[in-house]
């Protein structure tokens, strides 16, 4: 079945973990899983300004796990947009049940959008494959997705650790992006690339990493794909593996103190980042890939 649909969003549902409970030292402890909590936090700001821009009148609300179901169930899914902030693939698939995969595949299948940053946009894709060498791990590791909205490969680091002796696979870099409005600098954080198929329907990329940029960390053109559109059924996902940073001008003090291990030119990042009113019109410009008439399919 195909057919043309326009809508506009109303409500935005900012995915903020599942709460669960475990033992600790023989008392119950609470916990949040899923995304991390400060990019939680910074997507929730960045939605409400985003939201109410342009004429826009979005309604942004947190939405903890054990709540999807229900809300999901009774939401206008054509006016609706479900965020997945940044977090490990990994811990999602531990977060989410069968059954909350299913209604958010149904929901997107029956008109609602998603949009999902860096570690969740992994977690949509088909495949993801991420290099392990700077972590004494030669081979990569090959994941099947459980979500599957891009129907492709995800895979990282796009900006590899070039030793062994640092403690995790990747740099944070500040990497130039290009849509086919605007050229600006946007942060990495152990992000990658979409591959897919040159025949793939419904499958679109929205913002690429300049070719200089693929050039000096030694990748070929196929890494261009920085964020991608995915329709579903009647609905869209607009998948990024960069993060704007959107609630605050990043800081290399507060870089260095919430990672004291790490060896990355905080420095570096924080003078060549793009200003924080241009990544913020980027996320504008592509979250109008939402408010576009689209070719749905099922």
């Amino acid at each position: 079945m195909n057919r043309v649909g326009t809508s506009l969003i109303q409500d935005v549902y900012v995915y903020a973990g599942h709460r669960v409970s475990n033992m600790w030292r023989g008392k119950t402890v609470e916990e949040t899983v899923g995304p991390y909590l400060e990019s939680v936090d910074r997507h929730f700001s960045m939605f409400q300004t985003i939201g109410q821009s342009k004429d826009r009148t979005w309604n942004v609300e947190y939405i903890l796990g054990n709540q999807i179901i229900e809300r999901l169930s009774q939401a206008s899914l054509s006016k609706t947009l479900f965020v997945i902030p940044a977090g490990e693939s990994s811990n999602l698939d531990n977060a989410f049940s069968g059954e909350e995969i299913a209604i958010l595949r149904r929901s997107i299948s029956e008109g609602m959008k998603l949009y999902a940053t860096c570690g969740s946009a992994y977690w949509l894709a088909r495949q993801r494959i991420w290099n392990h060498k700077s972590l004494d791990a030669d081979n990569p590791t090959y994941k099947k997705g459980l979500v599957n909205i891009f129907p492709g490969a995800a895979m990282g680091p796009l900006c590899p650790y070039p030793g062994q002796s640092f403690g995790t696979a990747f740099f944070h870099e500040s990497i130039r992006v290009e849509t086919n409005l605007s050229s600006l600098n946007l942060l990495s954080s152990g992000g990658g690339s979409f591959f897919l198929q040159d025949d793939e329907v419904g499958v679109k990329s929205i913002a690429r990493y300049s070719r200089e940029e693929l050039q000096r960390l030694g990748k070929g053109p196929e890494w261009e794909n920085a964020v991608v559109s995915c329709e579903y059924g009647e609905g869209k996902a607009i998948l990024s593996m960069v993060l704007p940073e959107e609630s605050k001008e990043v800081s290399a003090e507060i870089f260095r103190t919430t990672f004291p291990d790490r060896q990355d030119n905080w420095e570096r990042l924080q003078s060549s980042l793009s200003p924080l009113e241009q990544r913020m019109d980027f996320i504008s410009e592509v979250l109008e890939h939402f408010e576009t008439e689209v070719q749905a399919r099922l």
